[in-house]
């Protein structure tokens, strides 16, 4: 049995989770303290672009299209 893989969550367990974000969300707001802003998108640089537009992916030595399967 491998021990670095968490077991699977039941549904209560998912279910008491929600709860308990939504809860702790409530509040915060209640407190008026600011929502978390979003995290910004990733900037891919240009030489980190695919042909077609898409990210780049190192695999191995060479890079190939995180959108596809064609090379880079």
């Amino acid at each position: 049995m491998r021990r670095d893989i968490p077991p699977a969550q039941s549904a209560e367990q998912l279910r008491r989770k929600r709860v308990r974000d939504d809860y702790a969300r409530a509040l915060q707001q209640l407190r008026g303290a600011p929502e978390a802003p979003a995290p910004a998108p990733r900037v891919i640089p240009p030489g980190e672009r695919c042909t077609c537009g898409g990210p780049l992916m190192l695999m191995g030595r060479r890079y190939i299209c995180e959108l596809g399967t064609h090379d880079g």
